[in-house]
Protein backbone atom coordinates (compact mmCIF):
# COMPACT_ATOMS: atom_id res chain seq x y z
CA UNK A 1 0.00 0.00 0.00
CA UNK A 2 2.71 2.33 0.94
CA UNK A 3 4.21 1.58 -2.57
CA UNK A 4 1.23 2.38 -4.47
CA UNK A 5 0.41 5.61 -2.42
CA UNK A 6 4.00 6.58 -3.48
CA UNK A 7 3.23 6.01 -7.27
CA UNK A 8 0.27 7.92 -6.80
CA UNK A 9 1.75 11.03 -5.40
CA UNK A 10 4.75 11.20 -6.85
CA UNK A 11 2.50 11.24 -10.72
CA UNK A 12 0.78 13.60 -8.99
CA UNK A 13 3.13 16.00 -8.10
CA UNK A 14 4.23 15.77 -11.55
CA UNK A 15 1.21 15.83 -13.26
CA UNK A 16 0.32 19.03 -11.39
CA UNK A 17 3.14 20.99 -12.70
CA UNK A 18 1.57 20.89 -16.32
CA UNK A 19 -1.74 22.97 -14.83
CA UNK A 20 -1.95 26.87 -14.05
CA UNK A 21 -5.02 27.81 -12.89
CA UNK A 22 -6.69 26.93 -9.04
CA UNK A 23 -9.52 25.08 -11.39
CA UNK A 24 -7.07 22.70 -13.29
CA UNK A 25 -5.42 21.70 -10.35
CA UNK A 26 -8.18 21.00 -8.59
CA UNK A 27 -9.06 18.61 -11.74
CA UNK A 28 -5.80 16.85 -11.93
CA UNK A 29 -5.72 16.30 -8.22
CA UNK A 30 -9.43 14.64 -8.62
CA UNK A 31 -8.06 13.14 -11.76
CA UNK A 32 -4.65 10.75 -9.56
CA UNK A 33 -5.86 10.02 -6.84
CA UNK A 34 -6.15 6.46 -7.91
CA UNK A 35 -5.44 3.56 -10.35
CA UNK A 36 -7.63 2.93 -13.01
CA UNK A 37 -8.35 -1.12 -13.78
CA UNK A 38 -6.96 -1.53 -17.27
CA UNK A 39 -7.00 -4.74 -18.05
CA UNK A 40 -7.50 -8.70 -16.84
CA UNK A 41 -6.06 -11.95 -18.44
CA UNK A 42 -8.51 -14.38 -20.14
CA UNK A 43 -7.00 -17.67 -19.49
CA UNK A 44 -9.97 -19.61 -17.83
CA UNK A 45 -9.78 -22.17 -21.09
CA UNK A 46 -6.48 -22.32 -21.29
CA UNK A 47 -5.78 -26.01 -20.22
CA UNK A 48 -2.33 -24.92 -21.65
CA UNK A 49 -1.11 -22.85 -19.07
CA UNK A 50 -0.46 -23.57 -15.17
CA UNK A 51 0.50 -21.36 -12.68
CA UNK A 52 3.52 -22.02 -10.29
CA UNK A 53 4.37 -19.44 -8.11
CA UNK A 54 5.42 -15.62 -7.60
CA UNK A 55 7.60 -14.09 -10.55
CA UNK A 56 11.24 -13.28 -8.77
CA UNK A 57 11.05 -9.27 -8.07
CA UNK A 58 14.29 -8.68 -9.43
CA UNK A 59 13.90 -10.53 -12.88
CA UNK A 60 14.42 -8.29 -16.21
CA UNK A 61 10.76 -8.43 -17.50
CA UNK A 62 10.42 -6.81 -21.06
CA UNK A 63 6.58 -4.98 -21.51
CA UNK A 64 5.29 -3.54 -24.61
CA UNK A 65 2.98 -0.49 -24.20
CA UNK A 66 0.80 0.30 -26.92
CA UNK A 67 0.31 4.38 -27.25
CA UNK A 68 -3.46 5.49 -27.98
CA UNK A 69 -3.30 6.34 -31.30
CA UNK A 70 -5.20 9.29 -32.85
CA UNK A 71 -7.70 8.97 -35.11
CA UNK A 72 -8.60 5.73 -35.24
CA UNK A 73 -12.29 6.46 -36.30
CA UNK A 74 -11.56 8.64 -39.56
CA UNK A 75 -9.11 6.00 -40.52
CA UNK A 76 -12.08 3.45 -40.62
CA UNK A 77 -14.15 6.11 -42.20
CA UNK A 78 -11.30 6.59 -44.84
CA UNK A 79 -10.78 3.24 -45.30
CA UNK A 80 -14.04 2.30 -46.03
CA UNK A 81 -14.37 5.27 -48.80
CA UNK A 82 -11.10 4.00 -50.60
CA UNK A 83 -12.43 0.32 -50.50
CA UNK A 84 -15.46 0.81 -52.25
CA UNK A 85 -16.06 0.69 -56.08
CA UNK A 86 -18.45 3.29 -56.24
CA UNK A 87 -17.19 5.90 -54.91
CA UNK A 88 -15.21 8.52 -56.76
CA UNK A 89 -12.11 8.16 -53.63
CA UNK A 90 -11.75 4.46 -54.85
CA UNK A 91 -8.45 3.22 -54.84
CA UNK A 92 -6.76 6.41 -53.32
CA UNK A 93 -4.74 5.00 -50.85
CA UNK A 94 -2.41 6.41 -48.21
CA UNK A 95 1.29 6.35 -47.92
CA UNK A 96 3.37 5.03 -44.71
CA UNK A 97 4.11 8.63 -44.15
CA UNK A 98 0.73 9.54 -44.55
CA UNK A 99 -0.61 7.36 -42.11
CA UNK A 100 1.72 7.84 -39.81
CA UNK A 101 1.04 10.80 -39.06
CA UNK A 102 -2.75 10.59 -39.30
CA UNK A 103 -2.51 8.47 -36.36
CA UNK A 104 0.54 9.64 -34.57
CA UNK A 105 -0.16 11.10 -30.72
CA UNK A 106 3.12 13.07 -30.33
CA UNK A 107 1.26 14.13 -27.30
CA UNK A 108 0.73 10.62 -25.76
CA UNK A 109 4.36 9.07 -26.71
CA UNK A 110 6.06 12.61 -24.92
CA UNK A 111 3.55 11.85 -22.03
CA UNK A 112 4.86 8.33 -21.93
CA UNK A 113 8.80 8.89 -21.91
CA UNK A 114 8.69 11.40 -19.56
CA UNK A 115 6.74 8.64 -17.13
CA UNK A 116 9.26 5.98 -18.10
CA UNK A 117 12.20 8.62 -17.02
CA UNK A 118 10.86 9.71 -14.49
CA UNK A 119 10.33 5.29 -13.30
CA UNK A 120 13.72 4.63 -14.24
CA UNK A 121 12.46 2.34 -17.03
CA UNK A 122 15.20 1.76 -19.38
CA UNK A 123 13.47 2.27 -23.29
CA UNK A 124 15.15 -0.77 -25.72
CA UNK A 125 13.37 0.75 -28.95
CA UNK A 126 9.78 2.08 -30.63
CA UNK A 127 8.04 2.14 -33.91
CA UNK A 128 8.67 4.80 -36.57
CA UNK A 129 5.08 7.04 -35.47
CA UNK A 130 5.78 5.79 -31.42
CA UNK A 131 2.52 3.81 -31.68
CA UNK A 132 4.96 1.05 -30.02
CA UNK A 133 7.51 1.21 -26.84
CA UNK A 134 9.34 -1.92 -25.99
CA UNK A 135 11.06 -0.97 -22.30
CA UNK A 136 12.06 -3.65 -19.30
CA UNK A 137 12.41 -3.06 -15.88
CA UNK A 138 12.41 -5.28 -12.69
CA UNK A 139 9.38 -7.32 -12.03
CA UNK A 140 9.50 -5.26 -8.46
CA UNK A 141 9.03 -1.95 -10.99
CA UNK A 142 6.01 -3.69 -12.85
CA UNK A 143 4.10 -4.27 -9.81
CA UNK A 144 4.79 -1.17 -8.19
CA UNK A 145 3.73 0.77 -11.56
CA UNK A 146 0.93 -1.36 -12.74
CA UNK A 147 -0.82 -2.01 -9.31
CA UNK A 148 -0.90 -5.94 -9.64
CA UNK A 149 1.46 -8.88 -9.41
CA UNK A 150 3.39 -11.47 -11.39
CA UNK A 151 3.41 -14.88 -11.37
CA UNK A 152 5.78 -17.19 -12.99
CA UNK A 153 3.42 -19.66 -15.31
CA UNK A 154 4.41 -22.48 -17.47
CA UNK A 155 3.03 -22.30 -20.91
CA UNK A 156 2.74 -26.04 -22.68
CA UNK A 157 2.50 -27.04 -26.36
CA UNK A 158 3.65 -30.38 -28.53
CA UNK A 159 5.99 -29.81 -31.02
CA UNK A 160 5.41 -31.33 -34.42
CA UNK A 161 6.63 -34.66 -34.12
CA UNK A 162 4.33 -35.31 -31.01
CA UNK A 163 6.94 -34.30 -28.16
CA UNK A 164 5.88 -32.45 -25.11
CA UNK A 165 7.52 -28.81 -24.82
CA UNK A 166 7.14 -26.51 -22.33
CA UNK A 167 8.32 -22.39 -21.82
CA UNK A 168 8.10 -20.65 -18.54
CA UNK A 169 6.56 -16.73 -19.18
CA UNK A 170 6.16 -13.75 -16.59
CA UNK A 171 2.48 -12.15 -16.49
CA UNK A 172 0.08 -11.22 -13.93
CA UNK A 173 -4.02 -11.68 -13.72
CA UNK A 174 -4.80 -7.96 -14.13
CA UNK A 175 -3.29 -4.41 -13.67
CA UNK A 176 -4.00 -0.91 -13.44
CA UNK A 177 -2.88 2.12 -14.77
CA UNK A 178 -2.08 5.52 -12.94
CA UNK A 179 -5.13 8.10 -14.16
CA UNK A 180 -1.71 9.78 -15.17
CA UNK A 181 -1.23 7.45 -18.09
CA UNK A 182 -4.81 6.14 -18.79
CA UNK A 183 -5.74 8.66 -21.56
CA UNK A 184 -2.39 8.55 -23.51
CA UNK A 185 -1.62 4.45 -23.08
CA UNK A 186 -4.16 1.66 -25.13
CA UNK A 187 -2.28 -1.30 -23.10
CA UNK A 188 0.60 -2.61 -21.46
CA UNK A 189 1.66 -6.20 -23.34
CA UNK A 190 3.52 -8.73 -21.44
CA UNK A 191 1.03 -8.41 -19.00
CA UNK A 192 -2.41 -10.39 -19.13
CA UNK A 193 -1.73 -11.27 -22.61
CA UNK A 194 -0.69 -14.74 -22.79
CA UNK A 195 0.46 -16.40 -26.50
CA UNK A 196 -1.37 -19.18 -27.45
CA UNK A 197 1.16 -22.59 -27.07
CA UNK A 198 -0.31 -24.13 -30.89
CA UNK A 199 -0.32 -26.98 -29.73
CA UNK A 200 0.34 -28.47 -33.58
CA UNK A 201 -0.03 -31.83 -34.39
CA UNK A 202 2.60 -34.47 -35.79
CA UNK A 203 3.18 -34.31 -39.84
CA UNK A 204 3.99 -37.51 -41.54
CA UNK A 205 6.56 -37.64 -43.68
CA UNK A 206 6.19 -38.27 -47.66
CA UNK A 207 8.91 -39.16 -49.98
CA UNK A 208 8.15 -37.53 -53.47
CA UNK A 209 9.74 -39.42 -56.35
CA UNK A 210 9.70 -37.19 -59.78
CA UNK A 211 7.09 -38.01 -61.38
CA UNK A 212 6.18 -37.29 -65.78
CA UNK A 213 3.41 -34.70 -65.77
CA UNK A 214 1.07 -36.62 -67.17
CA UNK A 215 0.83 -38.87 -64.19
CA UNK A 216 0.56 -36.21 -62.08
CA UNK A 217 -3.04 -36.27 -61.85
CA UNK A 218 -3.63 -39.86 -61.14
CA UNK A 219 -0.85 -39.80 -58.78
CA UNK A 220 -2.17 -36.93 -56.31
CA UNK A 221 -5.60 -38.01 -56.45
CA UNK A 222 -7.41 -37.22 -53.58
CA UNK A 223 -4.83 -34.26 -52.98
CA UNK A 224 -4.65 -30.87 -52.81
CA UNK A 225 -2.68 -29.37 -55.92
CA UNK A 226 -2.56 -26.57 -57.76
CA UNK A 227 -4.09 -27.58 -60.69
CA UNK A 228 -7.09 -28.59 -58.36
CA UNK A 229 -7.02 -25.21 -56.83
CA UNK A 230 -7.23 -23.13 -60.00
CA UNK A 231 -10.72 -25.90 -60.79
CA UNK A 232 -12.21 -25.34 -57.62
CA UNK A 233 -11.70 -21.19 -57.83
CA UNK A 234 -12.12 -21.30 -61.48
CA UNK A 235 -8.70 -19.68 -62.28
CA UNK A 236 -8.09 -19.30 -65.29
CA UNK A 237 -4.63 -17.54 -65.46
CA UNK A 238 -2.05 -17.86 -62.65
CA UNK A 239 0.06 -15.06 -64.21
CA UNK A 240 0.29 -12.69 -61.84
CA UNK A 241 1.45 -8.65 -62.81
CA UNK A 242 5.56 -8.03 -62.47
CA UNK A 243 4.14 -4.78 -60.71
CA UNK A 244 2.19 -6.90 -58.01
CA UNK A 245 3.69 -8.17 -54.42
CA UNK A 246 2.97 -10.58 -52.14
CA UNK A 247 4.14 -11.52 -48.64
CA UNK A 248 4.03 -14.58 -46.03
CA UNK A 249 4.25 -14.12 -42.30
CA UNK A 250 5.71 -17.19 -40.68
CA UNK A 251 6.37 -17.96 -37.21
CA UNK A 252 7.07 -20.79 -34.46
CA UNK A 253 10.37 -21.50 -36.01
CA UNK A 254 9.70 -22.23 -39.20
CA UNK A 255 12.18 -22.37 -42.31
CA UNK A 256 11.49 -22.70 -45.67
CA UNK A 257 13.51 -24.54 -48.14
CA UNK A 258 14.28 -23.12 -51.64
CA UNK A 259 15.53 -26.29 -53.32
CA UNK A 260 12.09 -28.28 -52.08
CA UNK A 261 10.56 -24.80 -53.61
CA UNK A 262 11.84 -25.61 -56.94
CA UNK A 263 11.49 -29.00 -56.84
CA UNK A 264 7.81 -28.50 -56.34
CA UNK A 265 7.91 -26.07 -59.34
CA UNK A 266 9.46 -28.37 -61.78
CA UNK A 267 6.84 -31.72 -60.34
CA UNK A 268 3.69 -29.53 -61.53
CA UNK A 269 5.31 -27.92 -64.44
CA UNK A 270 5.13 -24.57 -62.92
CA UNK A 271 7.61 -21.68 -63.55
CA UNK A 272 10.86 -22.03 -61.73
CA UNK A 273 11.63 -18.76 -59.83
CA UNK A 274 12.54 -17.89 -56.67
CA UNK A 275 11.56 -16.40 -53.85
CA UNK A 276 12.36 -12.62 -54.20
CA UNK A 277 13.83 -11.37 -50.35
CA UNK A 278 13.55 -13.73 -47.13
CA UNK A 279 13.57 -11.30 -44.02
CA UNK A 280 14.29 -12.97 -40.53
CA UNK A 281 17.13 -15.83 -42.03
CA UNK A 282 14.95 -18.49 -41.75
CA UNK A 283 15.82 -19.89 -45.41
CA UNK A 284 17.56 -23.09 -44.99
CA UNK A 285 17.35 -26.44 -47.12
CA UNK A 286 19.54 -28.19 -44.70
CA UNK A 287 17.60 -27.02 -41.40
CA UNK A 288 14.52 -28.84 -43.66
CA UNK A 289 16.62 -31.86 -44.57
CA UNK A 290 17.86 -32.35 -40.68
CA UNK A 291 14.11 -31.96 -39.30
CA UNK A 292 13.15 -34.49 -42.12
CA UNK A 293 10.81 -31.61 -42.96
CA UNK A 294 9.60 -30.74 -39.14
CA UNK A 295 10.66 -27.59 -39.33
CA UNK A 296 9.64 -26.61 -42.74
CA UNK A 297 5.57 -28.26 -43.14
CA UNK A 298 3.93 -25.14 -42.89
CA UNK A 299 6.43 -22.63 -44.19
CA UNK A 300 6.94 -24.43 -46.93
CA UNK A 301 3.57 -25.11 -47.61
CA UNK A 302 2.80 -21.44 -47.65
CA UNK A 303 5.69 -20.61 -49.83
CA UNK A 304 4.86 -23.00 -52.45
CA UNK A 305 1.02 -22.58 -53.06
CA UNK A 306 1.10 -18.82 -53.15
CA UNK A 307 3.58 -18.82 -56.12
CA UNK A 308 1.56 -21.61 -57.81
CA UNK A 309 -1.70 -19.84 -57.66
CA UNK A 310 -0.08 -16.29 -58.32
CA UNK A 311 3.22 -16.83 -60.44
CA UNK A 312 5.69 -14.24 -61.88
CA UNK A 313 4.46 -11.87 -58.95
CA UNK A 314 7.82 -10.88 -56.29
CA UNK A 315 7.61 -12.73 -52.93
CA UNK A 316 8.69 -11.68 -49.96
CA UNK A 317 9.20 -14.33 -46.69
CA UNK A 318 9.02 -12.56 -43.21
CA UNK A 319 9.82 -14.00 -40.02
CA UNK A 320 9.89 -12.58 -37.32
CA UNK A 321 11.10 -13.84 -34.31
CA UNK A 322 9.76 -13.92 -30.39
CA UNK A 323 7.72 -15.75 -28.00
CA UNK A 324 3.77 -13.77 -29.54
CA UNK A 325 3.60 -14.23 -32.69
CA UNK A 326 0.60 -11.98 -32.39
CA UNK A 327 2.08 -9.11 -30.71
CA UNK A 328 5.53 -9.83 -32.96
CA UNK A 329 3.40 -8.98 -35.93
CA UNK A 330 1.90 -5.87 -34.54
CA UNK A 331 4.68 -4.26 -34.03
CA UNK A 332 6.63 -4.97 -36.87
CA UNK A 333 3.92 -4.20 -39.53
CA UNK A 334 3.98 -0.86 -37.99
CA UNK A 335 7.81 -0.34 -39.07
CA UNK A 336 7.01 -1.98 -42.76
CA UNK A 337 7.50 0.84 -45.39
CA UNK A 338 6.93 -1.24 -48.65
CA UNK A 339 4.67 -3.70 -47.63
CA UNK A 340 3.51 -6.24 -50.16
CA UNK A 341 0.03 -5.92 -51.97
CA UNK A 342 -1.23 -9.25 -50.50
CA UNK A 343 0.10 -10.11 -46.99
CA UNK A 344 -0.90 -13.58 -45.75
CA UNK A 345 -0.61 -14.69 -42.15
CA UNK A 346 -0.95 -18.55 -41.93
CA UNK A 347 -1.65 -18.69 -38.21
CA UNK A 348 -4.94 -17.92 -36.48
CA UNK A 349 -5.87 -18.35 -32.96
CA UNK A 350 -9.18 -18.93 -30.37
CA UNK A 351 -10.15 -15.64 -29.26
CA UNK A 352 -11.52 -17.25 -26.02
CA UNK A 353 -8.59 -17.25 -24.30
CA UNK A 354 -7.15 -14.10 -26.20
CA UNK A 355 -6.92 -10.75 -24.27
CA UNK A 356 -8.75 -7.78 -25.39
CA UNK A 357 -5.45 -5.76 -26.19
CA UNK A 358 -4.68 -8.23 -28.42
CA UNK A 359 -7.93 -7.13 -30.90
CA UNK A 360 -7.50 -3.75 -30.64
CA UNK A 361 -3.79 -3.26 -31.74
CA UNK A 362 -4.16 -5.81 -34.14
CA UNK A 363 -7.09 -4.17 -35.83
CA UNK A 364 -5.49 -0.70 -35.56
CA UNK A 365 -2.81 -2.38 -37.48
CA UNK A 366 -4.30 -4.03 -40.15
CA UNK A 367 -6.83 -1.04 -41.07
CA UNK A 368 -3.96 0.52 -41.30
CA UNK A 369 -2.36 -2.03 -43.68
CA UNK A 370 -5.60 -1.95 -45.79
CA UNK A 371 -5.27 1.96 -45.67
CA UNK A 372 -2.17 1.64 -47.58
CA UNK A 373 -3.81 -0.74 -50.33
CA UNK A 374 -2.77 -4.31 -48.56
CA UNK A 375 -4.85 -7.33 -48.65
CA UNK A 376 -4.58 -9.09 -45.25
CA UNK A 377 -5.56 -12.43 -45.39
CA UNK A 378 -5.03 -14.53 -42.14
CA UNK A 379 -5.61 -18.11 -41.45
CA UNK A 380 -6.72 -18.75 -44.97
CA UNK A 381 -7.04 -22.34 -45.93
CA UNK A 382 -7.44 -23.72 -42.05
CA UNK A 383 -10.51 -21.89 -40.31
CA UNK A 384 -9.97 -18.60 -42.14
Amino acid sequence: VKSNRRVYEDDMLHYLKDFSSNNEFSDAQKALSQFVHAESAKIKHRSDLKLNRRAPLSYQHTAVIAIAQKNIELVKQILDDVSNPFSPNYGQYKSFNEVGELTSNIEARVHVEKYLKRHKIEVLSQTTFGEYITVRAPISKWEEILNTEFFEFDLSAKSVDGMNLQTKIHRCLNYSLSRYLRDHVRAVFNTVQFPDSFELQAVQQHKITPLEAKHIADKFAGFTTPELINTIYDIRNNKGSLMASQGLYEALGQYFSPTDLLNFQSLFGLPLEPVASSIGSHKSDLRCYESLGKDCAEANLDVQYIMAVAQNVSTTYYYWSGEDFLLDWVKKVANVKKPPNVFSISYGMDEMGLADSYFASFEIEAMKLSLRGVTLVAASGDDG
